[in-house]
């Protein structure tokens, strides 16, 4: 968990444990820090494998997507620039 920042992990614990207990899937975009200590962005998708009702196994894979993340956040910002254009108002 030390690599999850502190409001994160309860998401992420949550998750994992109604996997574990229901057979839930899941699917999260949520921040993380690398053993280095860099500050990126992750999906965390996993899924219970269930005999006789009881989970035996958890299978699940993490997979960067800082680019993405960073993509979404510049045509955010963009978008929001070409409205505060349009309505008159000056962007710096």
């Amino acid at each position: 968990n030390e690599f999850y920042p502190p409001q994160v992990w309860p998401m992420v614990l949550a998750a994992v444990q109604a996997a574990i207990a229901h057979g839930t899937a899941y699917d999260l975009e949520v921040p993380f820090i690398t053993a280095k200590g860099r500050s990126i962005w992750v999906r965390i998708q996993g899924f219970a494998v269930q005999q006789d009702g009881k989970t035996v196994k958890l299978h699940g894979t993490i997979q960067d997507i800082s680019d993405r993340k960073q993509g979404e956040t510049i045509q955010v910002i963009h978008e929001a620039a070409l409205k505060a254009i349009s309505q008159g108002v000056v962007v710096t």
